[in-house]
């Protein structure tokens, strides 16, 4: 017997799933607006049920925000980490709110005990999209920062990346 008959599940591509099981959604992501701003808090790790659930709830505060320029804050807590078909699922998503007025991202790292890996984990994901980003080590730093973007975006000026 094969190892894929095994476990039921068939990929395409290595990426997705072709079965339909269904798994709780580990990690957690609370989403609000501030301004122009769109504070996304995550702790991980996360499974793909949680990007899912994630795609479905940010989507509504993003059509809040594209009627112009906004930023998205970025705080990510304990391991953050992702299995690759979410963090596949979260670069298209990411791709998508470039569509929308995102203008640029802040991302924090917090309270976790491998920094440099979730850094670089979370860099290979900003990498593979066309979105100004910037890594910070205080969150005060993040927003100021987003808020000098929104603020040049609004006025039509355009940045380097």
């Amino acid at each position: 017997m094969l190892a894929r008959e095994i476990y039921g599940m068939f990929l395409i591509n290595g990426a997705m799933p072709l079965n339909n099981r269904q798994f709780p959604a580990h990690g957690d992501v609370r989403l609000h607006i501030e301004g122009r701003l769109l504070v996304i808090e995550g702790y991980g790790p996360a499974n793909l049920e949680a990007v899912l659930y994630y795609q479905r709830s940010v989507q509504g505060f993003r059509n809040q925000l594209n009627s112009g320029p906004w930023a998205s804050l970025v705080l990510l807590r304990e391991e953050p980490l992702l299995v690759p078909e979410a963090k596949n699922l979260l670069i298209s998503s990411i791709q998508r709110a470039t569509q929308q007025n995102l203008v640029a991202t802040a991302v924090v790292i917090q309270d976790t005990q491998y920094e440099s890996t979730v850094r670089m984990f979370w860099e290979s994901i900003y990498a593979q999209v066309d979105l100004t980003q910037a890594f910070f080590e205080q969150e005060a730093d993040a927003r100021a920062w987003l808020q000098r973007h929104i603020d040049i975006a609004s006025n039509g000026v355009s940045i380097s990346k």
